[in-house]
């Protein structure tokens, strides 16, 4: 029940299926998200943001979770390694939500954050319930 209100104040239903409520003005949204699976299901996907003093920790997703943070407009980096390695870099409009998905790939499983779109997210998003 906690899940499905909290997941309900972050999307809101559509005609079309599920459809985020807008940003704050004058901000952006990003959403991040992980599917849950059998394979890395015990690791978590950490998530950080690149700051002036260093990286800022967000959020770690465990499988089927999702996290979302409001930011300025402009350029941000975001990546799955406190030392910002292969850091996606998120051009972030006024207004408009921004999906991000957290992959493991590799041997020994690294997570790295992969930009995808909104259709991507709404396919999975019944799945999901809010990072803890």
């Amino acid at each position: 029940m906690l899940r499905a209100g909290l997941l309900a104040m972050l999307l809101v239903a559509s005609g079309q299926g599920a459809q985020e409520a807008a940003p704050a003005t004058g901000k952006g949204r990003v959403l991040f998200y992980r599917t849950g699976g059998f394979y890395y299901a015990l690791r978590d996907c950490p998530l950080f943001a690149e700051a002036a003093g260093g990286p800022v920790r967000l959020a770690a997703l465990g499988g089927g979770r999702y996290f979302a943070t409001e930011v300025d407009p402009g350029t941000h980096r975001f990546a799955a390694s406190d030392k910002l390695r292969r850091a996606v870099a998120v051009e972030v409009e006024a207004g408009r939500t921004h999906y991000v998905r957290c992959h493991f790939s590799g041997f020994p499983g690294s997570p790295r954050l992969v930009e995808t779109h909104r259709g991507e997210f709404e396919r999975v998003s019944g799945d999901l319930a809010p990072a803890r």
